[in-house]
């Protein structure tokens, strides 16, 4: 499989998502190698200069066009990790197509409310979830 440089977006067709320029992070007591966010603010919970938080314009897709991209026909496991956009994320999941045996995705940047939200949307679906310490994983019963 290749890689495909796009994000996930429920309506956007572009999004502008805000990374760490790692050039200009020497010295500073923060290591977040590889973070990336829509959400510029989260950078800030880390103590990063905003004026270190470039973005860049990426092309979006919809779960429907990535799944008929790559002609998807069944998930096992899926992995979300997206910076405080894990909610959007599932609520796009195909779950009419799918059924996914194992769900993990990061909650500790989450709202409780939103946190309440997906463990609803998750048990309407026939999952059991387990909360780790900055994670949910779900298991298709």
């Amino acid at each position: 499989m290749k890689a495909f440089n796009a994000a996930l977006h429920p309506t956007l067709k572009r999004v502008e998502p805000f990374h760490v320029d790692m050039t200009k992070m020497a010295g500073l007591e923060a290591s977040p190698d590889g973070i990336g966010s829509l959400q510029k603010e989260h950078h800030l919970k880390s103590s990063i200069p905003a004026e270190f938080m470039p973005s860049s314009t990426v092309a979006d897709v919809g779960c429907q066009e990535l799944v008929d991209m790559y002609n998807v026909t069944h998930i096992d496991l899926l992995q979300i990790d997206v910076e405080g956009f894990d909610y959007e994320v599932l609520k796009m999941v195909l779950f009419d197509q799918f059924k996914p045996l194992l769900i993990k995705y990061e909650c500790v940047n989450l709202s409780e409310g939103d946190r309440e939200k997906e463990l609803g949307l998750l048990s309407g679906q026939g999952c059991q979830t387990e909360v780790e310490a900055e994670d949910v994983v779900a298991i298709l019963s």
